[in-house]
């Protein structure tokens, strides 16, 4: 299975998606609703992607911002669709690759996951981030000093 993945500038350019019910959770734990976590996401990350399987349908949407005014840690999120878990390995394979090198230029990252989304606990954990603090409903985990 090959998977595509592309810069998004734009809510627009993702098409139609209906994001996991996890996914759908941890946005209204944050007050929103997931359309409006993608938009907002989009709109204030310094980079943003989707990832898209063979019949276009989008599997993912994430994005990095930098996390101090230096730039030198960056705060990571993700929210994923309903088509994801159709693509388990190849998902895999493809987040730990992005994900090495997004920590390639941002060695210290941090990232927000709502603590009852055990899928993706784990998830962040197997990319290398470890549980830092609560925060409310979440956790927070980071790499390197961050």
């Amino acid at each position: 299975m090959t998977l595509v993945v592309k810069r998004v500038h734009d809510i627009v350019d993702l098409g139609d998606f209906v994001l996991r019910t996890e996914d759908e959770a941890e946005c209204a734990a944050g007050g929103l609703n997931g359309t409006d976590a993608v938009r907002l996401g989009i709109e204030h990350s310094l980079a943003s992607w989707g990832m898209w399987n063979e019949e276009e349908m989008l599997l993912c949407v994430w994005g990095v911002s930098p996390a101090t005014v230096l730039g030198d840690q960056a705060q990571l999120w993700m929210l994923s669709t309903t088509e994801l878990p159709k693509h388990p390995i190849s998902f895999a394979r493809v987040s730990k690759q992005i994900f090495a090198e997004l920590m390639a230029v941002y060695p210290s990252s941090i990232i927000a996951v709502h603590t009852p989304y055990t899928r993706s606990m784990r998830w962040a954990k197997w990319l290398g981030f470890r549980p830092w603090r609560e925060v409310g409903e979440f956790t927070l985990m980071r790499t390197g000093d961050a």
